[in-house]
Formats: structure tokens, C-alpha cells, sequence
């Protein structure tokens, strides 16, 4: 089974839909349980919604630390061409 999915970065688009199993403590549950009963939608909703929050927010520090390495680099090319400079005096 398909559903259309839409995806404010990409465009609209069918992905299949997999089923899912894993295991949980009781007290997890029981707060997923309540948060998605207070949120208006069901667990599976819920989950997965938690779910792409938390991918979002790994790739978030994905590129802020792609982007802090090349802040190093820069940082020591910059050093580098300085050096060179004031060799050249």
C-alpha cells in the first residue's frame, strides 16, 4: 500500500509504507500513550512524527559540524596565505 506524502522540501511524492516493530519499556509507553491522546492523533502518528523530529535534528548537527570543519580548514588556510604574505616582505 501507498500513500501520497507531502513533503514541504522535496515535491509530492508515494512512498510504501512499512510496518515497523520494536519494543519499548512500560513508562515509555505509557507517555507516548498520553502525549498522543493530548496531541489529538494516534501512537503510530505520534512515533513517527517523533521520529522525523529527531532525523531532522541529526542532520541539523550533521551540517553544523561538516560546517564547523570547514571553518577549521578555512581558519588554517587563511593562516597559511598570511604566513606566505609576510614572507614575501
Amino acid at each position: 500500500m501507498n500513500y501520497l506524502i507531502f513533503d514541504m522540501k522535496n515535491e509530492n511524492k508515494y512512498y510504501p509504507i512499512k510496518t515497523v516493530s520494536f519494543k519499548v519499556e512500560e513508562p515509555l509507553l505509557l507517555e507516548i500513550d498520553k502525549n498522543a491522546k493530548s496531541t489529538n492523533t494516534n501512537r503510530s502518528t505520534y512515533i513517527k512524527v517523533a521520529l522525523e523530529a529527531y532525523n531532522e535534528k541529526m542532520q541539523e548537527e550533521r551540517l553544523a559540524e561538516q560546517m564547523h570543519q570547514a571553518s577549521l580548514k578555512i581558519r588554517e588556510d587563511s593562516v597559511a596565505v598570511l604566513k606566505d604574505f609576510e614572507a614575501l616582505k
